[in-house]
C-alpha cells in the first residue's frame, strides 16, 4: 500500500515507476496488485491501451485468486474499479459494466 499512496500523493510517475517493476520482480502473492498500480501509472502517462492490458490481465489474475487468498478478496473491489475506470475511458463500456457487475455479484455472496 505504500506505493499506492505515493501514487495518491502526487509522487511523479518517473520515481514510483521503477520502484514498483522492483516490487513486481520480487513479489509472489502481490504481483497482481502492483501490475494493477502499474496499470495506472500507464494511465496517467496516457498509455491507455497498455493500461487497460496491465488493467485487464490484474483484474483476472486477482478473480482467480479471491476463492483462496485473502489478499485478494480484500483488494478485489480496487483493482475491479481501476478496471472499469480503465475501461470506460478507453471507450469500451461493455467492459466496465460487466467488471463491475462481477464484483457486486462476489460482494453478495
Amino acid at each position: 500500500w505504500a506505493l499506492e499512496a505515493r501514487l495518491a500523493n502526487g509522487q511523479p510517475l518517473d520515481a514510483l515507476s521503477p520502484d514498483v517493476e522492483a516490487e513486481r520482480a520480487a513479489a509472489s502473492d502481490t504481483r497482481s496488485l502492483l501490475l494493477s498500480l502499474s496499470s495506472e501509472i500507464e494511465a496517467r502517462r496516457g498509455n491507455l491501451a497498455l493500461a487497460l492490458e496491465q488493467a485487464t490481465q490484474a483484474w483476472n489474475e486477482v478473480q482467480a485468486a479471491r476463492a483462496r487468498e485473502p489478499w485478494a478478496r480484500a483488494h478485489a473491489a480496487v483493482v475491479a474499479e481501476r478496471l472499469a475506470r480503465l475501461a470506460g475511458k478507453a471507450g469500451q463500456p461493455g467492459l466496465a459494466r460487466e467488471t463491475r457487475r462481477e464484483m457486486s455479484r462476489s460482494e453478495t455472496k
